[in-house]
Parts: C-alpha cells; structure tokens; sequence
C-alpha cells in the first residue's frame, strides 16, 4: 500500500487506465469471477499497454511541435527546477495524458469482446445476446400462471443463475391471467420483473415490423429459470 501521497497519486496515474478498461468490460460483459491477482494483473497488464500507447502518442506530437509541448529531457534531467518554472504546461499535458489513457481503456473495454475463455455467461445472456443489435419481444409466464410481456428494455447480466436478478421490459406491455386468456395492456411505460416469479421465457426478435401483444406470437425459446 502507498505511504505518501505522492507514492498514492503515481498508483492511480499508472494503474487508472488499466482499472478504466477492466471495469468497462465487467460493466458490459459478463466474466468468470477471478483471484484477487489475476484482477491486479489483469489492470497492470492494461495500464502498461495503454500508457505506452499515449505516451507514445505524446512522443510524435512532441516531435511534431516541440514548442507546445514540455521538454522532457530537461524535465528528467532537471524536474525540480523545470516543474517550477514550467508547471503549468507540465500539469495540464500530465492531465490530458492521463484522461487520454483513461479513456481509450474506457472505450476498449467497452467495444472489445474478453476471448470465450473469459466469458463466463448466463441462459438470459446467451437468449437476449445472440444479436444484440435486433429489439427483442420477451414473454414471461410467472409462477401464478399468469403471462406477461413486452418489448426488452434490459436484464441482469449477472452469470450466477440466482433468483435476485431481474429484468426490465417496456411499453407496450401486456398481461394476462393464463394461457388461454387475452392479453390486455398494463398501461405502463416500464416493468420489473424478478427471476423469482418466472418460471418461463420466451423471445421473438423485433426487425422490420414491431409484434403486437399476441403471447403465442413469441418464439418458442425459452430460457429457465433457476
């Protein structure tokens, strides 16, 4: 653990970057839960990619225009009385670097799928991911029997098979009493419903025209539920 706060703001500058881009990518797909180390290695292992890319960055524009850019050769060979007499442009280009890193892990992380090793998914994440660009047409039939349904807003994307995730469909939303009854609609923008009131689901991908309330009109892949 860092002693100073000098030691504490050198760990966020070099190991910021790597967290962006690892908990961009736990945030968007799901992954098996790892040791504490691999985590620590996972962001190290990023940080140093993504630092060495801006850094070198930095460098090609540093070639290019030397006059806007601080000297870095007289920085390292002389930091105390560089910094002081150029301490604004120094901090300014330290803290553009640093978001810059920041954000390309941020936006890596987000938009580079983890290898299949990585994955570790769930029936609701292989069921509503398979074409993640299509809206999907999800129908629940509930532990009471009754059927519910509309137009998927988002879901847990959470691994563990457990009974506290939920998912969120949208409007326009329709309910009925059982199999055989009609469906009538819920006059709600959004719902919640929790896996543990679900016994079944079904999904229609939505493409050229939007599916009206019918609950059979859903195709017949169903996800279960633990």
């Amino acid at each position: 653990m860092p002693t100073s706060l000098t030691a504490l703001v050198l760990l966020l500058v070099l190991l910021g970057p790597g967290f962006c881009f690892v908990a961009a990518r736990e945030r968007k797909y799901p992954a098996r839960r790892q040791s504490s180390f691999r985590e620590s290695v996972d962001i190290a292992a990023a940080s140093i990619v993504l630092n060495v890319a801006v850094i070198g960055c930095f460098s090609i524009v540093r070639v290019l225009f030397p006059n806007v850019t601080p000297n870095v050769g007289a920085l390292l060979s002389e930091p105390h009385k560089y910094f002081l007499a150029n301490y604004r442009p120094c901090a300014a280009w330290a803290f553009a670097v640093f978001l810059s890193a920041c954000g390309i892990g941020f936006g890596g992380g987000s938009w580079i799928k983890p290898s299949g090793g990585l994955l570790d998914t769930s029936a609701w994440w292989e069921m509503f991911e398979v074409d993640s660009r299509k809206k999907k047409f999800v129908s629940c039939q509930l532990m009471d029997g009754s059927f519910i349904s509309g137009e998927l807003y988002s879901f847990s994307t959470d691994c563990d098979e457990t009974e506290d995730r939920e998912l969120v469909l949208l409007d326009p939303l329709f309910l009925a009493a059982g199999a055989e009854g009609d469906p009538e609609s819920m006059h709600s923008d959004l719902t919640s419903i929790s896996a543990r009131r679900i016994l079944y689901m079904s999904n229609k991908d939505l493409t050229n025209s939007f599916a009206i309330g019918r609950l059979d009109e859903c195709s017949p892949t169903c996800a279960p539920v633990a």
